[in-house]
C-alpha cells in the first residue's frame, strides 16, 4: 500500500513514491470570540480543526519528482493517508508550500536533493 495516494479533481488516482517523513499536525481554527477577559481568564471560540501534513522525500530522480509535482497541480485534491487518530482516511487538501533544495548529477543521472511539501 502506498503511504500517500492523490485523487485529482478529474478522478485520476496517483500513488506517490513513499516519503521518508510525514509530520501530522492538527490546527485549531479560532473564531472572533477568542481572547482574555479583564481578570486574566482565557477563553477561545474553536470553530474548526484542520489537519496539516508536512511531507518530505530524500533524493528523487527527475521521473519521481515530476510524478509528485504533476499530481498536485489542482487547487484542491484528495489525499488518502494513515491518520494517527483515525487510521486510513481520505481528506481534501491544497498545497501550502513546496521546496526542492537543489539538483545534482550522479553517474549521469539527475537527482533532486529532496522535496518538502506542506499540505
Amino acid at each position: 500500500m502506498a503511504l500517500l495516494k492523490i485523487t485529482k479533481a478529474s478522478g485520476t488516482q496517483v500513488n506517490l513514491p513513499d516519503p521518508s517523513m510525514i509530520n501530522w499536525e492538527e490546527i485549531e481554527v479560532l473564531g472572533s470570540g477568542t481572547g482574555t477577559n479583564q481578570v486574566g481568564d482565557g477563553f477561545k471560540d474553536v470553530v474548526n480543526h484542520k489537519i496539516s501534513l508536512q511531507v518530505g522525500w530524500p533524493a528523487l530522480t527527475q521521473t519521481n519528482i515530476s510524478t509528485i509535482l504533476n499530481a498536485i497541480t489542482d487547487t484542491y485534491f484528495d489525499i488518502t493517508y494513515i491518520d494517527p487518530k483515525n487510521g486510513t482516511v481520505t481528506k481534501t487538501f491544497g498545497v501550502e508550500s513546496k521546496s526542492v533544495p537543489m539538483l545534482f548529477i550522479k553517474n549521469n543521472t539527475a537527482y533532486w536533493s529532496g522535496l518538502s511539501i506542506i499540505f
